[in-house]
């Protein structure tokens, strides 16, 4: 019976060992290269997409005024083409960003 005991104290032991082992890995753990790649991505997709938000035409022009973009419609139409290409590239950057918010949540 005591050797019993002693054995099932013996066991335990090792469990609380490994689970303790099993915590100091996980403190010690450093980001992979891709986590670190993609977090950099991240902050450069949403620069860019900040900006190309600021480049948006408002009520008030916003800062696509100061860069000839949104003043008003010209002869040939090309007002309007430059906010179009400028919406396309509005959402895939916005969706660049949220898949890869998504891919650095799965990680």
């Amino acid at each position: 019976m005591v050797y019993k005991i002693a054995g099932f104290v013996n066991q335990r032991n090792k469990i609380a060992f490994s689970v303790r082992e099993t915590f100091d890995r996980v403190a010690r753990y450093h980001p992979p290269a891709m986590y670190t790649f993609l977090g950099f991505l991240q902050v450069i997709i949403s620069g860019v997409l900040i900006f190309l938000i600021l480049l948006h035409s408002g009520k008030d022009t916003g800062l696509s005024g100061a860069f000839g973009i949104g003043g008003g419609g010209s002869s040939f139409g090309g007002g309007s083409m430059v906010e179009r290409n400028l919406d396309r590239a509005t959402i895939f950057f916005a969706v660049l960003f949220v898949l890869n918010t998504l891919v650095l949540l799965k990680i």
